[in-house]
């Protein structure tokens, strides 16, 4: 390659430019992305741990006076909300 003398490295600058361009001449661009599907999850979801749950619908009951020898009796309605197995071990009377 032939440089004119009296101009020195003038000629030389642009072409070094124009030869720093080519590569991002044929880049391609993504000027608006797509967005990311995360509809997709690897992740496996933690398991509910399975527990008993005790409701009981009166927690105490007040009965009326008794003579000496009658007996009172009451039902409490107690029930497991939850998904394991309710166990009830001890039961007092207050």
């Amino acid at each position: 390659m032939t440089f004119i003398k009296t101009k020195g490295y003038m000629i030389l600058y642009p072409f070094m430019i124009f030869l720093c361009t080519i590569p991002f001449l044929f880049a391609q661009t993504n000027v608006s992305p797509e967005p990311m599907d995360t509809s997709v999850t690897t992740a496996k979801p933690t398991p509910v741990p399975v527990v008993p749950k005790i409701a009981i619908d009166q927690v105490s009951f007040q009965g009326e006076p008794l003579m000496e020898g009658s007996y009172l009796t009451h039902d409490f309605k107690i029930t497991n909300e939850g998904g394991g197995v309710l166990e009830i071990s001890k039961v007092k009377t207050g």
